[in-house]
């Protein structure tokens, strides 16, 4: 019986231990993630999206949003706009679609330039979306999109160890961090000259739209049209050409004749096609590309 007692009391103990040490990850990080700059680690630029952003231009989407669109260039275009570029590296349509439902729900911006992927409307794999988890329960956009996603997730979520397990070092790395001053637009190199990248033909098959992605793309077109955002639908250019038909292009095709949303599909421009020189690699332009394509929207859009 007193061998059950001291287990029971060391079992008591260490769950004790735990709760405080876990109480403590929570308000530590609630409070660290307040004080990073607005760019550097993805988690911190994030938090500056979701949280801070009230430029009057805003680019959203993954890294390729973040690579493609020269911030610079948008602001000489533009001189009576703040820009900021909101992509965000490694996310996808659900986080890109919740950032900007919380974009709105703080300010209305003027315009808003989405950058989709091919495989946007169409993938149904489970995204990565641990850096949502900090906002779960002060944020009910991002509750919203992580019950749709994982109904048991708000379980995980109730310990802190968990909820910050995917951005603690993420958020102690960004604290050191600068901002570039690129407004969010990330220049990168080109290319090693002595690397060359392979063309080769991508086959689109198998497309076939998810429609919870295709009815929350139409929620957000509509609330863009209702608070007065000119929302602006593109893909950028592509290293490789596409072979076959797209449901994603086929899909914003239909919604810009629909609502009349401007929807610009730059995937297949000649001028970006297996040019090694305006490439980082075969997702990204670099610096000289991202110029480049941003000189050309931007005379497409005007």
């Amino acid at each position: 019986m007193n061998d059950i007692k001291k287990i029971c009391i060391i079992l008591a103990g260490f769950i004790f231990c735990f709760l405080l040490f876990d109480f403590g990850v929570g308000k530590f990080f609630d409070w660290a993630i307040k004080r990073m700059p607005c760019e550097g680690e993805r988690v911190a630029k994030s938090e500056y999206v979701i949280n801070q952003v009230k430029s009057d231009l805003i680019v959203i989407g993954s890294s390729r949003a973040e690579a493609h669109y020269d911030c610079q260039v948008l602001k000489d275009s533009f001189p009576s706009f703040s820009v900021f570029n909101c992509g965000v590296d490694g996310q996808l349509f659900y986080y890109i679609a919740t950032s900007l439902n919380c974009i709105m729900d703080r300010y209305t911006p003027k315009v808003v330039i989405w950058d989709f992927q091919l495989k946007d409307l169409v993938d149904d794999t489970p995204e990565n979306l641990s850096l949502l988890y900090p906002y779960y329960y002060n944020n009910f956009r991002v509750k919203e999109i992580l019950d749709l996603q994982d109904p048991s997730l708000k379980y995980q979520l109730w310990i802190n160890s968990y909820r910050y397990n995917g951005t603690a070092s993420r958020i102690l790395r960004a604290m050191d961090m600068k901002d570039s001053g690129n407004f969010g637009f990330l220049s990168h190199d080109s290319a090693d000259k002595s690397r060359k990248i392979d063309c080769k033909d991508d086959v689109l098959k198998g497309q076939v739209l998810i429609p919870v992605k295709v009815r929350l793309l139409k929620t957000l077109i509509l609330r863009a049209k209702k608070q007065g955002v000119k929302l602006i639908m593109c893909i950028s250019p592509s290293f490789n050409r596409y072979v076959g038909s797209s449901a994603t292009i086929s899909c914003l095709q239909q919604l810009s004749a629909e609502y009349g949303i401007p929807f610009i599909n730059d995937s297949q421009m000649k001028l970006f096609l297996a040019k090694d020189e305006l490439w980082y690699d075969t997702g990204h332009l670099n610096a000289k590309g991202a110029r480049i394509f941003t000189k050309e929207l931007i005379k497409q859009i005007k």
